[in-house]
């Protein structure tokens, strides 16, 4: 995964929780983005498995904390 790739992670993690944050999305857009999430998480993980990379892991940790956070709320939405 590039920089580049990272930075539209955190990009969008940002944008998505704006989102969360302001209560925009139903529950149909909710479904969509904790799938999405889902997919970006394993892929996170992915990278961390076959790229043990230090100066990237830390990031890679980071942006899938966020994620999990991220996911965690729309579950908790959907769910309540």
């Amino acid at each position: 995964m590039t920089w580049f790739e990272m930075q539209q992670i955190a990009q969008y993690i940002e944008d998505l929780e704006a989102a969360l944050d302001e209560w925009i999305m139903d529950p149909a857009e909710m479904r969509v983005e904790f799938a999405k999430l889902n997919r970006l998480n394993q892929k996170l993980r992915h990278e961390l498995d076959v790229r043990p990379d230090s100066t990237k892991e830390t990031l890679y940790r980071r942006l899938s904390r966020r994620l999990l956070q991220s996911q965690n709320t729309l579950f908790e939405r959907l769910r309540g």
